[in-house]
């Protein structure tokens, strides 16, 4: 279930390879001026990072602290009610999850399902939270990925259309070792899908605090690296979107919800 590991781009390539190519003149910065510029450029990208990650670690320490506001949450239908043919995908068997992963995600409950359809292969990982408080949260593919040997070679959003609605979730290419997947994923509960990590932090608290409930699930999938299978994809993700409401007994999608990462479901 693991996956890859983090890898840094250096920091401004292209004006480094700029400065290499001037010639210093009379009159040109020199280093120690050089040097000031370059941390004073640094010192304004570095408040705003600071507050946000200030402003997270408040967040999740006031969920914990008042951790009896946040009233776990189960599902109305159990994940394994989630239909074993999903847009011409069969299901054919569910996967192993080894006892460490699933000691380190302490999921509620899990899904963790293989389905086939013309000849490729379509891996389904679902972990659900009824409560996310005292270390139990959901998880990240970025967090997870760099672990386990996957590498995250692009990463982008593909479109897809439920109930008429069109929304994205993330897209990455991984690659291990020379082979390459394709990996789709999300962040679903009662009342929206959101693919974006720190707005769902926010999020948690928000809910945390004003309905006294933080329960939501990771949903993860992956097939081979072609048009084909992405597309076979694309319309298994949007079906199963559509399960998984049934699942948190998720009210009608809100009409306002339009293309954007955050999708409400309706109150």
């Amino acid at each position: 279930m693991g996956f890859a590991g983090p890898h840094s781009r250096p920091a401004n390539r292209g004006y480094d390879r700029g400065r290499r190519s001037i010639a210093v003149k009379p009159g040109a910065l020199t280093v120690q001026a050089e040097k000031q510029m370059n941390e004073a450029a640094s010192q304004k990208t570095f408040p705003w990072r600071f507050a946000l990650a200030l402003a997270l670690l408040a967040a999740t320490f006031l969920v914990t602290k008042y951790g009896h506001f946040n009233k776990p949450q189960g599902l109305v239908r159990p994940l394994d009610s989630i239909p074993t043919q999903l847009a011409g995908w069969q299901f054919v068997a569910d996967e192993p999850v080894e006892p460490e992963v699933l000691s380190t995600l302490a999921a509620t409950t899990i899904l963790s399902r293989a389905y086939q359809r013309n000849g490729d292969r379509l891996s389904l990982f679902i972990a659900f939270y009824s409560s996310q408080q005292g270390g139990r949260a959901v998880h990240s593919p970025k967090n997870c990925l760099p672990g386990n040997g996957w590498e995250i070679r692009e990463k982008t959003k593909v479109g897809l259309h439920v109930d008429g609605q069109p929304i994205e979730v993330n897209q990455y290419l991984i690659q291990n070792e020379g082979s390459q997947l394709t990996l789709l994923y999300w962040y679903q509960s009662r009342n929206r899908l959101i693919t974006n990590e720190y707005l769902g932090k926010v999020l948690l608290f928000r809910d945390a605090l004003f309905e006294g409930q933080s329960s939501s699930s990771s949903v993860r999938i992956i097939v081979p690296p072609t048009a084909e299978a992405l597309n076979g994809a694309t319309s298994f993700a949007a079906e199963l979107v559509k399960s998984l409401r049934l699942c948190f007994g998720s009210d009608p999608l809100s009409a306002a919800a339009g293309r954007t990462r955050i999708l409400d479901f309706g109150r």
